[in-house]
């Protein structure tokens, strides 16, 4: 009889931890956003941010402020099988990354994405994208009217192969935008990009 309530109790353990909760409009620490998703405005104190898990979803934060803890990420798209997601009115602080887009080692590519006026302050990194597979492809994204003051750099783009990707009306009061290509091709940074402190490029 023990066995079996032991098992029950596994059982649901695993459960809890298979299933995510859905944020819905009050986002919880370490909760799934799936489908189409309107904060309630207010501070919401997540350590352990949230993930967007599907593709095709508006998350539209309405003003709603994200707060971590110094570490994690605020939000994440972590597996390039997710494509086509808009972020957007978020003000995240306190995180390692504050937003951050990786194909996590499954050679799929980080492509259409965009990020739309957020604002992103307190965070060693602002926006972090990074293809780290086996010469996975980024492409298409929009990084579009954020406002960031980063630790470290306030973009920061990695990768192998990265295209017709478009950053323009940022204001960057950090280290500014860190660009690490093997090779790239009509990637768009257009002047009304400002950095208040230093632009830096790093190019492969």
């Amino acid at each position: 009889m023990r066995r079996l309530w032991l098992f029950i109790l596994v059982f649901i353990v695993s459960i809890s931890f298979t299933y995510a909760v859905e944020c819905g409009s009050t986002p919880t620490d370490r909760c799934t956003v799936s489908v189409d998703t309107n904060f309630t405005p207010g501070t919401y104190f997540l350590p352990n941010g949230i993930d967007i898990a599907s593709s095709y979803i508006d998350l539209d934060c309405n003003g709603a402020a994200l707060i971590g803890s110094g570490s994690n990420y605020g939000i994440h798209i972590k597996g390039g099988k997710y494509y086509d997601n808009t972020i957007r009115n978020c003000n995240i602080r306190n995180y390692s990354n504050g937003i951050r887009l990786e194909n996590y080692y499954d050679n799929s590519d980080i492509n259409d994405h965009k990020i739309l006026d957020n604002t992103l302050t307190d965070n060693t990194y602002g926006i972090y994208l990074d293809n780290i597979g086996n010469r996975p492809d980024m492409n298409n994204n929009i990084i579009l009217r954020n406002t960031i003051s980063s630790q470290e750099y306030d973009i920061f783009m990695h990768g192998s192969d990265m295209n017709s990707n478009l950053i323009a009306d940022n204001n960057l009061y950090g280290k500014g935008i860190y660009y690490d290509y093997t090779n790239s091709n009509s990637d768009i940074f257009w002047d009304s990009t400002s950095c208040f402190n230093k632009l830096v490029f790093y190019i492969k």
